[in-house]
């Protein structure tokens, strides 16, 4: 799947499912995590199939269409291994800065800058379990610093679903509320 493949005809837009609470009204912040609830990353999580949102919906939530404007995806993003250092020593738990310090000089590249794609420090942060739920925004403001707006992930779940993880809210163009007699059957999943 191309990236590209996701936007709507203007090149600019894409409108994808939420299913949660209180969206409309929060959707320019950004919430710490619950510890096990940021499975690809800490961001909002968006979807392809309204199904899914709206499993996310039960219990008194609500299916939302979000429109965003076209930003930079994670594995576009590289910093310097220095950057990634400062931030695990700044943020992650203590007793994993060391691995995941060092799991980071294995995977940076070998150039003069010793370069690294801002995602790794996402996955070793994610694997090593070394962030506390107020670290999360701290993470995703790194990431949205640092000009990574959104990861897209297909094949979510084994299946033809695609998931955005968005970081940067300063994306959302609008966010509205859908009750499930709204949607029209070509709409419960959204074409890539």
């Amino acid at each position: 799947m191309k990236i590209s493949d996701l936007f709507e005809t203007d090149g600019n837009t894409m409108t994808l499912w939420h299913g949660g609470r209180g969206l409309e009204f929060s959707y320019h912040e950004m919430l710490p995590h619950k510890k096990g609830r940021w499975e690809h990353g800490p961001g909002l999580y968006l979807t392809t199939h309204y199904d899914t949102a709206a499993k996310y919906a039960r219990g008194g939530g609500k299916v939302y269409s979000v429109t965003l404007k076209k930003g930079t995806e994670i594995n576009q993003v590289d910093i310097t291994l220095q950057e990634a250092i400062d931030f695990v020593k700044r943020y992650a738990i203590k007793r994993f800065q060391k691995n995941i310090i060092d799991d980071l000089e294995q995977v940076s590249y070998r150039d003069i800058q010793n370069r690294i794609r801002i995602g790794a420090v996402v996955n070793l942060c994610l694997n090593y379990d070394a962030l506390r739920p107020a670290s999360t925004v701290s993470l995703r403001q790194f990431l949205v610093k640092h000009g990574a707006d959104y990861e897209i992930s297909p094949r979510f779940g084994g299946r033809d679903e695609t998931i955005v993880i968005l970081f940067n809210p300063a994306l959302i163009q609008k966010v509205k509320p859908v009750k499930a007699s709204e949607v029209e059957t070509t709409d419960y999943v959204k074409e890539i």
